[in-house]
């Protein structure tokens, strides 16, 4: 299959390996600032191109609204055709993780595979950035160790 043909946008296809979540990969990205920043910018570079991405965008990002309590936001968000890929503030790790759940269990917004890890920022503020399949064909996850 040729780049051309691949089912998936150019920054997504880094992430997967095989049809799956690469833990590797995502577990990277998420733990660098400077390549999660890169990554989330390819994936809306790459969404900006596509309105199917663009529309899976939008559901995405309201049933993450949905999900988030009265201390917490999006950050940045966009998603391919088959991953999105964001972040969330939070008061705590705990609040993340509460969030999570919340957010996996929204039947409208169904998620496949979730990666995800917390950051503290100060005392006040978490970061919880992830990346998630949205993709019942990219529902796994995989990792070469």
């Amino acid at each position: 299959m040729s780049a051309g043909d691949s089912p998936y946008l150019a920054a997504e296809s880094a992430m997967l390996q095989d049809g799956a979540l690469s833990v590797e990969q995502s577990d990277a990205i998420l733990a660098s600032d400077k390549v999660f920043e890169k990554t989330v910018q390819a994936f809306a570079d790459d969404a900006g191109k596509r309105p199917e991405a663009q529309d899976l965008t939008a559901h995405y990002r309201q049933a993450i609204a949905r999900s988030l309590g009265k201390d917490e936001s999006l950050g940045e968000f966009a998603c391919g055709y088959s991953l999105c890929i964001g972040s969330v503030r939070t008061r705590s790790a705990e609040a993340y993780e509460a969030w999570t759940e919340k957010f996996g269990l929204d039947a409208a917004a169904p998620t496949y595979s979730f990666s995800g890890l917390s950051k503290k920022l100060d005392q006040r503020n978490h970061e919880g950035r992830f990346v998630f399949s949205t993709d019942p064909a990219a529902r796994s996850m995989i990792t070469n160790q």
